[in-house]
């Protein structure tokens, strides 16, 4: 088991064979002469420490069982001999391999290529794994960006048949040598238009190695493709606020109960998308006529409720006699303008 295990994350973190002189001929010089100076100065000891103190004091320590705040609190006595130490780790180029031992045990960590993992199997350390690349964890990109590669990507094969989709396998593969970003193709889809013959979609996805997709897919909670018709392509949206508010209607909630279930669950289901995507005013509307039934009391089990105020007067701010809700147009246009 022990042997299986080792085996099995050995082959994940292995390093894939990578072509990076054609890309890195093609790379501007960016570092200056003063830059270079400065990077390659040698370090102080007010560096270190400030480097050591800004480190979270709970941090997860290493086999030894030392974590950040240990150094933090017993500075004055051994910060002069780990700065020393560490200088000449520095200087030397290289890190002894114990010190990034570290094990791997439910929580999945970001690894680096200078990084030394065990397996725990039954309580027992199995190792070491020396990866040769890493995982890319908690990716900051925004799916905007995803959107604009997908459409990028689309407009390079302008006619479904084996030569432009054999073109665009080769590009992908070049990038993937370039780059050593590897990419799931048992991830990717296709989608073809409606008047492509079956046997052509099929033979394109065999040679591109991916499944044909029925319609619009979601990737990262977006749409992987935004068509005229926007209201139709995010009802998804409607859907998911109605099933919300349908499963509050039966509960005995008091005004105070209803605001913060409004602001914090049901204005909150459009604002990722409201973050990349200007929204129809038409579906905009029709969400807020949603939560305005649900704040007055407009179900089937209580008839359909009295309106007092226009869904305008309880957007505005409660220190201006307002609720202070979101206008889904105008919080769309704020987050928008974010980017």
């Amino acid at each position: 088991m022990c042997d299986i295990a080792k085996e099995y994350f050995d082959s994940l973190f292995k390093k894939a064979a990578c072509v990076g002189e054609e890309v890195t001929s093609l790379m501007k010089v960016c570092v200056t002469n003063d830059d270079n100076q400065q990077l390659t100065r040698e370090f102080n000891k007010e560096e270190f420490k400030e480097a050591l103190f800004s480190i979270h004091s709970d941090k997860a320590p290493g086999p030894d069982g030392l974590n950040p705040a240990f150094y933090k609190k017993f500075w004055d006595v051994c910060g002069e001999e780990v700065f020393q130490t560490s200088l000449q780790w520095l200087q030397r180029g290289r890190l002894p391999d114990e010190l990034n031992e570290t094990n791997i045990v439910l929580i999945p960590k970001m690894c680096l290529e200078s990084i030394r993992y065990s397996i725990m199997v039954n309580g027992d350390s199995v190792g070491p794994i020396v990866p040769g690349r890493g995982l890319r964890q908690g990716d900051p990109l925004s799916p905007y960006l995803f959107i604009l590669c997908a459409e990028g990507l689309t407009t390079l094969i302008k006619k479904a048949d084996e030569k432009e989709a054999q073109c665009m396998k080769q590009i992908l593969n070049d990038y993937e040598q370039a780059s050593g970003q590897a990419i799931n193709y048992s991830k990717s889809e296709v989608y073809f238009c409606r008047n492509t013959p079956n046997n052509i979609k099929a033979s394109i996805s065999t040679m591109l190695g991916v499944t044909e997709v029925i319609g619009t897919s979601r990737y990262l909670g977006m749409p992987s493709m935004i068509g005229r018709n926007k209201k139709a392509i995010f009802g998804y949206l409607k859907d998911r606020m109605w099933k919300k508010i349908h499963s509050w209607s039966g509960k005995h909630l008091s005004k105070v109960g209803r605001e913060v279930l409004v602001k914090s669950v049901a204005q909150s289901i459009p604002a990722y998308c409201m973050s990349t995507i200007l929204l129809p005013d038409s579906l905009g509307d029709e969400l807020e006529k949603m939560i305005n039934s649900f704040w007055w009391g407009s179900n089937k089990t209580q008839g359909r409720g009295i309106n007092w105020l226009r869904w305008e007067k309880l957007t505005i701010r409660k220190e201006h006699g307002g609720l202070g809700f979101r206008h889904m147009y105008g919080f769309n246009l704020a987050m928008l303008g974010k980017q």
